[in-house]
């Protein structure tokens, strides 16, 4: 299957490069070497790759905890990091954003550091939040591990501790499908009126979430991808709309990269890359794969069932990031 789905990759993108008239190498390379990258990955690690992921996200949220506590606790350790640290790791300079942007220490990114937030060693708190995300739910509904048992409760102090809305929002929705309550029906009642009343607080209580996600759906019809990530979708749209085959080279729309081109919705990045049969064919792959690696782990619940939750996560995330 992977062979294949290599090949599919580089027709595809071929027929689009015929399309669009236009071949951007440093485009290719980077696909190329994702694709290659992760069926390198799947092809040494095999069953093994769900408990080495969780291994993994667990070691760097313990790392990303650390840092990011001891930094608020003991600011000179934060200007040691900035001052002497920083300047000696090769970094993108980026003066359109704020000054944290990309001035990381490898293992931790400092981005939105001022606004308490937690990237970890990804690119913004967001995306920290769904890759460990996807460590509890691959925790939880794989190996059948208890919501409330040490790796996971470390998972739920990385993932509240990125202050990310979309990472809140998929948090309740992992802990309120949890499997252990499937045959608990009184349990889920409760915990579904205890969610939403937590959810109804949190936003009308934190403006970073509510009036955050207000804005957003206001500045959907006149804002840039920059403001809003439903008028970035809105973009992204306008585009498949011109070429439903797919335009990887959606970064170089006008042969080079150019501002306007940024985009952060990733549901409707894959769609504009992929074009409508690849985007749909690419989460066939996903349903198929999920679902029997349920099966061969015999988890608990319906495998089919359980993959829908699995793709209703990772697309709700996708609109908030790129992971994709």
């Amino acid at each position: 299957m992977l062979p294949f789905i290599f090949w599919l990759f580089l027709m595809l993108f071929v027929i689009q490069t015929l399309a669009c008239q236009f071949f951007p190498v440093i485009n290719f390379q980077k696909y190329l070497v994702k694709v290659l990258l992760a069926m390198s990955t799947l092809i040494i690690v095999r069953e093994r790759f769900f408990e080495l992921y969780i291994k993994t996200i667990t070691f760097l949220g313990i790392i990303s905890l650390i840092i990011h506590v001891l930094t608020f606790a003991v600011p000179p350790l934060f200007d040691f990091f900035i001052k002497d640290v920083v300047p000696h790791i090769p970094n993108q300079p980026d003066d359109s954003v704020q000054i944290f942007h990309n001035y990381h220490i490898i293992i931790h990114d400092f981005w939105q550091h001022d606004l308490f937030r937690n990237s970890g060693p990804f690119w913004e708190p967001g995306a920290n939040a769904g890759f460990t995300l996807l460590a509890l739910f691959f925790n939880m509904y794989i190996y059948r591990q208890r919501a409330l048992s040490r790796r996971n409760l470390l998972l739920i102090t990385v993932i509240l501790s990125t202050i990310s809305t979309a990472g809140y929002v998929v948090l309740l929705v992992v802990l309120f499908l949890n499997p252990q309550y499937e045959k608990k029906i009184l349990v889920r009642v409760f915990a579904l009126i205890f969610i939403f009343a937590i959810a109804i607080w949190t936003f009308n209580t934190f403006d970073f979430i509510g009036v955050k996600v207000l804005q957003q759906i206001d500045n959907t019809n006149i804002g840039d991808a920059h403001t809003s990530r439903f008028a970035s979708a809105r973009l992204d749209f306008e585009t498949f709309q011109q070429h439903p085959l797919g335009f990887s080279i959606r970064d170089y729309r006008k042969g080079v990269k150019d501002t306007e081109d940024f985009r952060s919705n990733g549901v409707f990045i894959l769609l504009t890359a992929l074009g409508a049969i690849a985007f749909i064919m690419y989460f066939f792959w996903v349903f198929r794969s999920m679902r029997r690696a349920l099966k061969y782990f015999n988890s608990s619940g319906n495998p089919s069932l359980v993959t829908l939750y699995f793709i209703m996560i990772i697309v709700f995330m996708g609109f908030s990031e790129n992971f994709f």
